[in-house]
């Protein structure tokens, strides 16, 4: 069985989706595309369009993922902390880290620039800079990264 028939039906008109932006944009080398559809099934298997809740995550997991910006708290801390999706990620995508290296210059924008789209893009900097890209004003409309359409925009 190949990894395509593995695909539900929706993944399946999903991947079809992207491959056809990227096609618009010349980009058809199986290779290339291929390469881009891993990414894309690794990142939100097709389905996830928006960066899920920590809540329930090991916080052995969320320190090696998100390393400095949390190894600060205690487990307690890092548990309690989790537990709120838009605290949790002020913490972990805001503040100066977040400043420097996402653009998220306000407080709030650490949880509201999450990761989303097919390639869980993250941060006002990447979401300006995508928006500019597609034509789409994702800064101030970032839920739009949830649509189907526009995610595939985005990653292509």
């Amino acid at each position: 069985m190949s990894f395509v028939d593995k695909l539900t039906s929706e993944q399946k008109k999903r991947a079809t989706l992207i491959a056809g932006e990227l096609k618009k944009l010349g980009i058809t080398n199986k290779y290339v595309v291929a390469g881009i559809l891993a990414v894309v099934s690794k990142e939100s298997n097709f389905n996830r369009l928006k960066e899920l809740s920590y809540a329930t995550t090991d916080n052995g997991r969320i320190k090696a993922i998100f390393g400095s910006r949390v190894s600060a708290l205690s487990d307690a801390q890092l548990t309690a902390l989790k537990k709120d999706y838009n605290k949790f990620f002020e913490a972990v995508y805001g503040g100066a880290w977040g400043a420097k290296s996402l653009g998220n210059d306000k407080v709030g924008d650490g949880a509201k620039y999450v990761g989303r789209g097919y390639n869980q893009l993250t941060g006002k900097g990447n979401y300006k800079l995508i928006g500019s890209k597609i034509g789409v004003d994702l800064v101030n409309s970032p839920q739009l990264l949830e649509t189907p359409e526009v995610a595939a925009k985005a990653i292509a």
